[in-house]
């Protein structure tokens, strides 16, 4: 029989490997975060996948522009671009990590200064993305967690478009098309206009 000091050794020992288990487990650590931590979890890979979704871009020849869907007034008439779609998620993302919650018109503008300029070379676009990636893997981090953690847990960090995305088209390839259409379209008004 085991002394009453050994049996209370014996069960120091159990719960020490069983948090030890409980560390290593991302479920158990998911669930100990409560459900804004578990929030914030999936906003961070949220975020990790519209960073990898703008790195595709990037590399496809997409980037950020002087004028985007994202200006003011003219932004309504630009269509977005697979960079842009995933830059107005970033940014949501860290806006509402870093305000803790709504976030306003100049916040929004703040974060989006923090990620690639449109007179960056390519480097410097990337060196801001893994910047930016940084940031969201130390918030990852605090809350116990690394992106192996987040794949276990059926969380997505890898944009699904990043591989279909295709170069965009230039002023010059759509030149034509564009030409026709207001060609076929005077052709129609014209004849209108006659009666036709």
């Amino acid at each position: 029989p085991l002394s009453y000091q050994e049996k209370l050794d014996m069960k120091f020992q159990k719960e020490q490997e069983q948090k030890a288990q409980e560390r290593k487990d991302p479920a158990i650590k998911l669930e100990k975060l409560g459900a804004e931590g578990r929030n914030k979890i999936g906003s961070i890979a949220s975020g990790l996948q519209a960073l990898d979704q703008m790195s595709g871009a990037i590399t496809k020849g997409f980037g950020p522009d002087y004028v985007s869907s994202n200006t003011p007034l003219i932004g309504n008439i630009i269509s977005d671009t697979p960079y842009t779609e995933a830059e107005r998620v970033l940014t949501e993302v860290v806006g509402r990590m870093q305000s803790g919650g709504a976030i306003g018109e100049q916040e929004l503008k703040t974060f989006r200064s923090l990620g690639p300029k449109p007179g960056d070379d390519f480097a410097s676009k990337q060196r801001k993305l893994n910047a930016q990636k940084d940031f969201l893997q130390n918030k990852l981090t605090a809350f116990g967690m690394n992106e192996s953690d987040l794949g276990s847990l059926g969380f997505t960090t890898k944009s699904p478009y990043s591989q279909t995305i295709a170069q965009p088209v230039t002023a010059t390839q759509a030149a034509p098309a564009n030409q026709s259409a207001k060609i076929q379209r005077y052709n129609e008004l014209l004849a209108k206009k006659q009666g036709k």
